[in-house]
Protein backbone atom coordinates (compact mmCIF):
# COMPACT_ATOMS: atom_id res chain seq x y z
CA UNK A 1 0.00 0.00 0.00
CA UNK A 2 1.52 3.30 -1.37
CA UNK A 3 0.76 6.26 -0.21
CA UNK A 4 -2.51 6.52 -2.56
CA UNK A 5 -2.56 9.60 -4.66
CA UNK A 6 0.43 10.64 -3.38
CA UNK A 7 2.87 8.37 -5.52
CA UNK A 8 3.71 10.82 -8.30
CA UNK A 9 3.14 13.94 -6.74
CA UNK A 10 -0.09 14.59 -8.72
CA UNK A 11 -3.97 14.70 -7.74
CA UNK A 12 -4.91 12.91 -10.73
CA UNK A 13 -5.06 9.71 -8.80
CA UNK A 14 -5.78 10.80 -5.94
CA UNK A 15 -9.31 12.68 -6.99
CA UNK A 16 -9.85 9.98 -9.98
CA UNK A 17 -9.49 12.26 -12.28
CA UNK A 18 -6.46 10.86 -13.96
CA UNK A 19 -4.73 10.14 -17.08
CA UNK A 20 -4.65 6.57 -16.83
CA UNK A 21 -3.19 5.84 -20.15
CA UNK A 22 0.11 6.59 -18.74
CA UNK A 23 0.33 3.36 -16.70
CA UNK A 24 -0.03 -0.20 -17.56
CA UNK A 25 -3.54 -1.28 -17.41
CA UNK A 26 -2.88 -3.81 -14.42
CA UNK A 27 -1.04 -1.15 -12.68
CA UNK A 28 -4.34 1.02 -13.20
CA UNK A 29 -6.83 -1.64 -11.84
CA UNK A 30 -4.37 -1.70 -9.13
CA UNK A 31 -3.62 1.48 -7.81
CA UNK A 32 -7.37 2.42 -8.33
CA UNK A 33 -9.03 0.05 -6.33
CA UNK A 34 -6.28 -0.15 -3.51
CA UNK A 35 -6.56 4.05 -3.65
CA UNK A 36 -10.35 4.12 -3.21
CA UNK A 37 -10.24 2.07 -0.06
CA UNK A 38 -7.38 4.27 1.37
CA UNK A 39 -9.29 7.20 1.01
CA UNK A 40 -12.72 6.02 2.17
CA UNK A 41 -10.56 4.71 5.27
CA UNK A 42 -8.76 8.03 5.62
CA UNK A 43 -11.38 10.32 5.32
CA UNK A 44 -13.92 7.48 8.16
CA UNK A 45 -10.38 7.94 10.09
CA UNK A 46 -10.68 11.76 10.25
CA UNK A 47 -14.41 12.04 10.75
CA UNK A 48 -13.70 9.47 13.89
CA UNK A 49 -10.89 11.96 14.98
CA UNK A 50 -12.81 14.82 15.01
CA UNK A 51 -15.88 12.89 16.82
CA UNK A 52 -13.58 12.03 19.53
CA UNK A 53 -12.34 15.62 19.88
CA UNK A 54 -16.11 16.85 19.98
CA UNK A 55 -16.66 14.41 22.99
CA UNK A 56 -13.68 15.79 24.36
CA UNK A 57 -14.84 19.63 24.10
CA UNK A 58 -18.40 18.30 25.64
CA UNK A 59 -16.46 17.11 28.41
CA UNK A 60 -14.66 19.62 29.30
CA UNK A 61 -17.17 22.09 29.17
CA UNK A 62 -19.47 19.92 31.65
CA UNK A 63 -16.50 19.66 34.07
CA UNK A 64 -15.35 23.12 33.54
CA UNK A 65 -14.59 24.69 37.06
CA UNK A 66 -16.24 28.37 35.96
CA UNK A 67 -19.32 26.55 34.52
CA UNK A 68 -20.23 25.23 30.87
CA UNK A 69 -19.21 27.87 27.91
CA UNK A 70 -21.97 27.49 25.22
CA UNK A 71 -20.28 29.62 23.17
CA UNK A 72 -16.87 27.80 23.22
CA UNK A 73 -18.61 25.13 22.02
CA UNK A 74 -21.06 27.00 19.40
CA UNK A 75 -17.71 28.86 17.97
CA UNK A 76 -15.97 25.27 17.43
CA UNK A 77 -18.86 23.98 15.59
CA UNK A 78 -19.08 27.55 13.84
CA UNK A 79 -15.65 27.21 12.87
CA UNK A 80 -15.57 23.86 11.70
CA UNK A 81 -18.38 24.28 9.72
CA UNK A 82 -16.25 27.37 8.14
CA UNK A 83 -12.82 25.28 7.57
CA UNK A 84 -15.41 22.30 6.33
CA UNK A 85 -16.73 23.97 3.21
CA UNK A 86 -13.76 25.87 2.49
CA UNK A 87 -11.80 22.50 2.41
CA UNK A 88 -14.40 21.09 0.61
CA UNK A 89 -14.51 23.33 -1.95
CA UNK A 90 -10.58 24.19 -2.50
CA UNK A 91 -10.35 20.47 -2.77
CA UNK A 92 -12.97 20.11 -5.70
CA UNK A 93 -11.57 22.96 -7.55
CA UNK A 94 -7.70 21.43 -7.27
CA UNK A 95 -9.33 18.04 -8.28
CA UNK A 96 -10.59 19.31 -10.98
CA UNK A 97 -7.60 21.13 -12.08
CA UNK A 98 -5.40 17.71 -11.21
CA UNK A 99 -3.71 19.33 -8.15
CA UNK A 100 -5.13 18.14 -5.36
CA UNK A 101 -2.72 16.78 -2.53
CA UNK A 102 -2.65 16.82 0.76
CA UNK A 103 -0.35 19.29 2.36
CA UNK A 104 -0.81 18.62 6.00
CA UNK A 105 -1.75 15.91 8.57
CA UNK A 106 -4.92 15.08 7.57
CA UNK A 107 -5.41 11.18 8.87
CA UNK A 108 -5.89 12.62 12.69
CA UNK A 109 -3.24 11.76 14.62
CA UNK A 110 -2.92 15.44 15.74
CA UNK A 111 -6.33 15.60 16.36
CA UNK A 112 -6.43 12.77 18.46
CA UNK A 113 -3.48 13.54 20.14
CA UNK A 114 -4.83 17.43 21.36
CA UNK A 115 -7.91 15.95 22.64
CA UNK A 116 -5.99 13.50 24.75
CA UNK A 117 -4.01 16.54 25.72
CA UNK A 118 -7.46 18.44 26.69
CA UNK A 119 -8.28 15.32 28.76
CA UNK A 120 -4.89 15.22 30.43
CA UNK A 121 -5.25 18.98 31.27
CA UNK A 122 -9.05 18.04 32.73
CA UNK A 123 -7.61 15.26 34.85
CA UNK A 124 -5.13 17.59 36.47
CA UNK A 125 -8.21 19.09 38.18
CA UNK A 126 -6.35 22.98 38.19
CA UNK A 127 -8.60 25.13 37.18
CA UNK A 128 -6.54 27.34 34.87
CA UNK A 129 -5.72 23.78 32.92
CA UNK A 130 -9.35 22.64 33.12
CA UNK A 131 -10.11 25.96 30.99
CA UNK A 132 -7.21 25.58 28.77
CA UNK A 133 -8.50 21.91 27.94
CA UNK A 134 -11.50 23.43 26.59
CA UNK A 135 -9.62 25.69 24.04
CA UNK A 136 -7.34 22.34 23.61
CA UNK A 137 -10.64 20.54 22.13
CA UNK A 138 -11.94 23.63 20.27
CA UNK A 139 -8.60 23.65 18.21
CA UNK A 140 -9.25 19.79 17.59
CA UNK A 141 -12.71 20.59 16.61
CA UNK A 142 -11.66 22.96 14.63
CA UNK A 143 -8.83 21.59 12.71
CA UNK A 144 -10.94 18.16 11.74
CA UNK A 145 -13.06 20.88 9.36
CA UNK A 146 -10.46 21.18 7.15
CA UNK A 147 -9.37 17.37 6.86
CA UNK A 148 -12.77 16.41 6.69
CA UNK A 149 -13.85 18.35 4.32
CA UNK A 150 -11.11 17.92 2.15
CA UNK A 151 -11.42 14.02 2.38
CA UNK A 152 -14.81 14.08 1.81
CA UNK A 153 -14.21 16.13 -1.10
CA UNK A 154 -11.65 13.33 -3.02
CA UNK A 155 -14.34 10.52 -1.69
CA UNK A 156 -17.27 12.66 -3.71
CA UNK A 157 -15.39 13.43 -6.86
CA UNK A 158 -13.83 9.66 -7.26
CA UNK A 159 -17.10 7.99 -6.59
CA UNK A 160 -18.49 11.35 -8.66
CA UNK A 161 -22.00 11.58 -6.25
CA UNK A 162 -23.27 14.82 -4.05
CA UNK A 163 -21.52 14.88 -0.41
CA UNK A 164 -24.28 13.49 1.62
CA UNK A 165 -23.98 10.59 -0.12
CA UNK A 166 -19.78 10.10 0.18
CA UNK A 167 -20.44 10.39 3.71
CA UNK A 168 -23.32 7.53 3.33
CA UNK A 169 -20.66 5.64 1.52
CA UNK A 170 -18.09 6.13 3.72
CA UNK A 171 -19.60 5.24 6.69
CA UNK A 172 -21.39 1.81 5.26
CA UNK A 173 -17.68 0.90 3.23
CA UNK A 174 -15.69 1.86 6.55
CA UNK A 175 -14.91 -1.64 7.94
CA UNK A 176 -14.59 -3.28 4.12
CA UNK A 177 -11.53 -0.49 3.49
CA UNK A 178 -10.49 -1.35 6.81
CA UNK A 179 -10.43 -5.02 5.91
CA UNK A 180 -9.38 -4.70 2.00
CA UNK A 181 -6.24 -2.56 3.02
CA UNK A 182 -5.04 -4.79 6.01
CA UNK A 183 -5.27 -7.62 3.37
CA UNK A 184 -3.16 -5.81 0.88
CA UNK A 185 -0.58 -4.63 3.55
CA UNK A 186 -0.24 -7.88 4.61
CA UNK A 187 -1.19 -10.49 2.10
CA UNK A 188 -0.09 -8.54 -1.07
CA UNK A 189 -2.81 -8.21 -4.06
CA UNK A 190 -2.75 -12.04 -5.34
CA UNK A 191 -5.14 -12.79 -2.29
Amino acid sequence: MEGGGQDNGGGDELCGTGRKEEFEQGDVEGLGAADEWWQIWNCSGSLAATTFALFVLVVSELLNPLGPDVKRVASAAAVYGFWFASAFLAMCVLCRQGQGSFGFAVSGEFRFGAAVVAMALLWSEAPVAMSLAGWVAVAAVAMGGIADGAWLAVVSLRREVPPWRALAIVFREEKQARRELWRRLYWGSSR
